[in-house]
């Protein structure tokens, strides 16, 4: 769980850090890259992260491949028994 969340919180820092190597670059050119535009850049990185959970949540799938899906049985009295393997 916190490796997804880790995840997630550097697919928001990316624009952050793409934005700032191109600044330090182009101060090192003599050009002035202007003022931080951190909106875009938030938001961007948001965007990121929310796109990586859809994709995970069409690709991923809560069964494996080759499996069914057998629901639990109500058994005597009211008790919930495993389905048959």
């Amino acid at each position: 769980m916190l490796r997804l969340i880790l995840f997630r919180a550097a697919l928001i820092a990316v624009p952050i850090l793409v934005w700032s190597l191109w600044a330090q670059i182009a101060r090192r050119r003599g050009k002035t890259p202007g003022r931080t535009p951190w909106a875009w850049l938030i938001a961007a990185g948001l965007g990121l992260a929310a796109a990586s959970l859809l994709i995970t949540g069409l690709i991923a799938s809560a069964n494996p491949p080759d499996t069914t899906y057998v629901p639990v049985e109500s058994g005597p009295g009211g008790d919930v028994v495993s389905g048959p393997r």
